[in-house]
């Protein structure tokens, strides 16, 4: 599905040695969020919503006003998760 989300052709370099990694709009997801990752990643936070625990009654999982830090985070994606939630 992540291949259908990918706009175009437009990537972007990780830096010196690094990969290319594509633009992606997740908005097919309900995710009102156009960004730059890898596809291995994205599928882990958006798909398979690797940062929400599902309970009986409601979830753990960000919510409107909540802080997030992203400590030593690389690209920022999991960082966009709680932007998006």
């Amino acid at each position: 599905m992540l291949e259908r989300m990918q706009q175009g052709s437009r990537t972007t370099s990780t830096g010196p040695g690094g990969r290319s990694i594509h633009h992606y709009d997740l908005s097919p997801l309900g995710f009102r969020i156009q960004l730059f990752g890898g596809p291995v990643g994205l599928e882990a936070l958006y798909q398979q919503q690797q940062y929400r625990y599902p309970l009986v009654k409601g979830a753990v999982e960000a919510e409107p006003g909540d802080v997030a830090i992203d400590a030593g985070g690389c690209w920022g994606d999991s960082a966009s998760i709680s932007r998006t939630s």
